[in-house]
């Protein structure tokens, strides 16, 4: 039934939205009819809806100064990165979750390719990500959410283990780093002894092939018997000087000493050119200290450089062993005692709101054809 026409000019013509509203009060009853109907229908719907369970499991990134002496040194003296800073670990962090390690162990633990009825890991993974929630909240913090359907205990544990998987993932990730500034320190500690050896083999050939044993000792040796040399002829130097003196230069006592100071020339050359007391030439002691100096300066450095590789080793030994993740589990997920979905109240406005769009769609278009019958009827003839 419609609205009759008015041909007065005198009246003004309504808009739409008014014409609409009229058309709907004279269909009133039909309207509260289907939003009674829609209303059933829906609350029937909404009560029978699957209810879903998420919780939620805050993980803290412990920042680099809370980590221990030893992974302190090493992440300043080691060539390679040990770690990062606070929001990079906490993004790094977040990417490590949904690797295919961590869902694969979450997949089994849970048997969740038989829960959730797929054919395949692949989209197995696909339907965990799908209930997988990471949240940055921006704080050096994360958030990881799991969301089960009737199975607020299983959404809990889900999102406990993810973490608990992340954090053995972390171990091995640091780990690795360890050991590859181990194994750094290791091949640079033999590397370091091969050179030792061949340093120390160079000396020892130095010394059996020169004599010099302990510069420092043979060297006052050498200078000692000198000196006592030089001593004894310049006493009888003297002694010769006081005789000739007080007799004649043909005295058997003045051409004793003269034999005595020639004897001790004789030794004073032999003793220079040999090294009597020492096994070192005089005259090759300079040149000989040298060389000497610096393959023992050689042999000491090397020494100090093995010694510092092999503190270092130990330690990097050490650490590798106790390693743990800069990850703490400040608020573990517990099974929630609300549904978080579906909300029923908005899934009733939405579907009451969709039904009586249809209607006003579909009076709209009734009243738009018994109007334009005739118009639409010349259409079809037309045709």
């Amino acid at each position: 039934m419609g609205l009759p026409e008015n041909d007065n000019p005198m009246v003004v013509e309504l808009s739409p939205f008014y014409k609409l509203v009229g058309i709907l009060f004279q269909k009133r009853k039909s309207l509260i009819i289907i939003n009674i109907v829609t209303i059933a229908l829906s609350l029937l719907l909404v009560i029978n809806l699957p209810l879903w369970y998420q919780s939620t499991a805050i993980v803290v990134v412990q920042s680099e100064s809370n980590a221990g002496g030893v992974a302190a040194m090493l992440a300043q003296v080691s060539p390679f990165p040990m770690g990062l800073a606070g929001g990079d670990k906490v993004t790094q962090y977040m990417g490590f979750i949904q690797t295919e390690r961590v869902l694969d162990s979450i997949v089994v633990r849970f048997d969740l390719q038989e829960l959730y009825e797929k054919k395949t890991r692949f989209h197995t993974y696909q339907q965990v990500r799908d209930f997988l929630t990471i949240t940055d909240r921006d704080d050096g913090t994360f958030a990881i959410s799991y969301k089960a359907e009737e199975d607020p205990e299983l959404a809990s544990a889900v999102a406990n283990e993810f973490f608990n998987e992340l954090y053995g993932l972390a171990i091995d990730v640091n780990r690795a780093k360890v050991s590859k500034y181990r194994s750094y320190l290791e091949n640079s500690y033999n590397s370091g002894e091969e050179k030792l050896q061949v340093l120390l083999d160079q000396f020892k050939s130095f010394q059996d092939s020169t004599g010099v044993i302990s510069l420092e000792n043979q060297v006052h040796a050498s200078l000692g018997g000198l000196a006592e040399i030089e001593s004894e002829k310049m006493k009888n130097q003297i002694e010769l000087e006081y005789l000739m003196m007080t007799l004649k230069s043909g005295d058997p006592q003045i051409v004793d000493i003269r034999n005595r100071i020639t004897a001790i020339d004789d030794e004073l050359n032999k003793y220079i050119a040999t090294g009597k007391y020492s096994n070192i030439p005089i005259l090759e002691i300079p040149k000989l200290s040298i060389q000497y100096m610096n393959m023992y300066r050689e042999v000491e450095v090397q020494v100090k450089i093995v010694e510092y590789l092999a503190l270092q080793l130990e330690q990097a030994k050490s650490e590798e062993q106790k390693q743990s993740a800069d990850l703490y589990l400040v608020n573990p997920a517990t099974p929630a005692d609300y549904k978080s979905e579906p909300k029923r109240l908005n899934v009733l406005v939405a579907i009451i709101f969709f039904t009586n769009t249809l209607f006003m769609l579909f009076v709209s278009i009734k009243r738009y054809v018994e109007v334009n019958k005739s118009f639409i009827g010349r259409i079809i003839n037309s045709e």
